[in-house]
C-alpha cells in the first residue's frame, strides 16, 4: 500500500485499452488485471489486432480543493 505524505495529493491509477494512434481510449479500467483480460477477450475474437491494441496506464492526481477566496 503506498503511503501518503503529508501535503502530497494521492495518485489515482488507471488503465486504457488503447488502440494504436488513438488518443482515446476504447475502454478504462480501474484493475490492470481487468484490462488486460479485456485486451486478451479482444484478441481472442480478432487475431490481427495483435499489435494494434495496448494496455496504457494512465496517473491522476487528485485537484486540490478550491481556495476560499
Amino acid at each position: 500500500m503506498a503511503t501518503l505524505v503529508k501535503g502530497q495529493a494521492p495518485m489515482v491509477r488507471l488503465y486504457a485499452l488503447v488502440e494504436a494512434g488513438d488518443t482515446e481510449a476504447i475502454d478504462v479500467y480501474l484493475c490492470e488485471q481487468d484490462a488486460k483480460r479485456a485486451l486478451e477477450d479482444c484478441l481472442r475474437g480478432e487475431p490481427a489486432w495483435q499489435g494494434l491494441l495496448h494496455i496504457a496506464e494512465i496517473e491522476f492526481e487528485r485537484a486540490s480543493p478550491p481556495s476560499p477566496n
